[in-house]
């Protein structure tokens, strides 16, 4: 099981936060982004040396989708998630706590906080299996398609 010490490091870009695991796997969970301010649950993706293994996306108001050509289900990609999840809430009670500064915080936690903890229709849908699957994501992979990408470094 996927656990906070699993976690190697995290920073958030944007709309998007980028959580590294000890495992060499890469969690990428986008948030819409509107003059700057972060918005609602886009996607979250999963990837595992330098490929994409699962990606679970909103596309308006109900419409949610899981795709994983590797193999990986619903709930592994949400144990990964809310492993982060963990992580963001723990960091936001220390601040609520006074035990970290407005500073701290706001430079360095409050997105990755905002963001990483969006989506949670979408991730409890995950935990249980329940998302639709993408029409295509069991089709085989040719060699035009790009389903590779280099991980944040």
């Amino acid at each position: 099981m996927i656990t906070k010490s699993n976690i190697a490091s995290y920073e958030q870009r944007g709309s998007e936060s980028i959580i590294r695991y000890n495992d060499d796997s890469w969690l990428f969970v986008s948030s819409d982004s509107n003059n700057g301010n972060i918005g609602e649950f886009r996607s979250i993706r999963l990837y595992r040396d330098s490929s994409l293994v699962a990606l679970a996306a909103t596309y308006g108001e109900g419409d949610n989708r899981f795709w994983s050509p590797s193999g990986i289900t619903q709930p592994q990609l949400a144990t990964y998630w809310n492993t982060a999840v963990r992580e963001a809430e723990r960091l936001h009670k220390l601040y609520l706590a006074g035990q970290m500064d407005e500073d701290t915080w706001r430079d360095f936690h409050r997105d990755f906080w905002d963001i990483t903890t969006q989506g949670g229709f979408v991730r409890k849908s995950l935990e249980k299996g329940e998302l639709p699957a993408f029409g295509n994501a069991g089709r085989q992979r040719n060699s035009n398609d790009n389903h590779s990408a280099e991980p944040y470094s």
